[in-house]
């Protein structure tokens, strides 16, 4: 079976690389103990035999609770990347993954107003052809301020004539 990133599944007769479990219960690897980011291992592809580089955590996940299906992704629910620990992981899609974090994406999904207090709401908002939301009460506003604008430069520049 194939799993999401399109692989072959790890030769699973190669022993699992040790680890240590910490006070959180996180299984964290040697090599991971001082880094925050995800651990990759060298392991034999279960076809060609040849040595390849993978995620640690997917791999942990695989020997422990089965293939990851095609189009999912694996979710760290402690937060901590270097984290192999299965128990701490979870199989989601992308957009779940990015909701469930901390970037942009996941702030901005999570905000209830625009930044003048406009709730967000459908009569409201809109999506922007970029997928953005904009509130219309700010849009119609910024519209009348930018022709106010332009009105008043048009004086301006026929009084100096």
């Amino acid at each position: 079976m194939v799993h999401a990133s399109g692989r072959e599944p790890y030769l699973l007769s190669e022993p699992l690389p040790r680890f240590t479990e910490t006070d959180t219960g996180c299984w964290v690897l040697p090599q991971a103990a001082k880094s925050p980011w995800y651990t990759r291992i060298s392991r034999r592809h279960s076809v060609s035999g040849r040595a390849q580089m993978v995620l640690a955590h997917r791999l942990f996940w695989w020997a422990f609770r089965g293939p990851i299906p095609d189009g999912r992704v694996i979710d760290h629910l402690c937060r901590r990347p270097a984290c192999v620990n299965p128990w701490h992981l979870d199989v989601v899609d992308n957009k779940t993954k990015t909701l469930r974090g901390f970037g942009p994406t996941a702030i901005n999904a999570q905000k209830i107003a625009c930044v003048y207090g406009h709730i967000f709401s459908e009569e409201t908002t809109r999506l922007t052809p970029s997928g953005w939301r904009a509130c219309r009460i700010c849009h119609a506003r910024h519209k009348r301020e930018s022709k106010l604008r332009k009105k008043i430069a048009a004086l301006l520049a026929e009084e100096k004539r």
